[in-house]
C-alpha cells in the first residue's frame, strides 16, 4: 500500500484522465457527481484491443435558487472511456441508476486508475483501468 505522506499518490488523480479540463471548466472544479445519474455503460473487446468501457453520466451542480430551494444548474452529460479495464464489478443496473459519487483514485502514481461509481439506490459500479479519458461533456439544456 502506497503512503499518501511521501507523496506517491496523486492528490488529483482525475488528473490522470485526459480532458480531465473540460469538466472541470464547465462545473468549475472536478464535481463528485453527487446523485449523477448512468445512462448508458458499454463495454467492448473487439479485435485484439484490452477491453474497454465507455460511460455516460449527467451531473450537476446544486444551487439555490431566489427563493431559497435547490435546483440544479450547470447540468451536462459527460461522457468517459476507460482502456484496458480490469476487476470489473457491475450490479443493479436499472433505470435510473443514480450514484452517490464517482471516485477516482490510483494505488500509486502512474499506476492503474480505480473507479468507483459508489452505489447509492441499485446500482453500483468498479473497475480498474490503464488509462482513461473525457470524451466530451454536452450540456443539458433545463425545461
Amino acid at each position: 500500500m502506497a503512503n499518501v505522506l511521501e507523496g506517491s499518490v496523486s492528490a488529483k488523480p482525475f488528473e490522470r484522465l485526459a480532458n480531465h479540463h473540460l469538466v472541470s471548466s464547465w462545473f468549475g472544479c472536478w464535481p463528485s457527481f453527487h446523485d449523477g445519474e448512468v445512462h448508458r455503460i458499454t463495454l467492448d473487446r473487439t479485435g485484439n484491443l484490452a477491453p474497454s468501457l465507455e460511460l455516460d453520466l449527467r451531473g450537476w451542480l446544486l444551487t439555490k435558487s431566489g427563493s431559497g430551494e435547490l435546483v440544479q444548474s450547470k447540468v451536462a452529460l459527460v461522457s468517459f472511456r476507460f482502456e484496458g479495464i480490469s476487476d470489473l464489478n457491475l450490479e443493479g443496473f436499472n433505470g435510473q441508476n443514480v450514484i452517490t459519487a464517482l471516485h477516482v483514485t490510483e494505488v500509486e502514481r502512474g499506476a492503474q486508475l480505480n473507479i468507483e461509481l459508489e452505489h447509492c439506490y441499485q446500482f453500483a459500479c468498479s473497475f480498474k483501468a490503464q488509462s482513461g479519458k473525457v470524451v466530451a461533456l454536452r450540456i443539458v439544456e433545463q425545461s
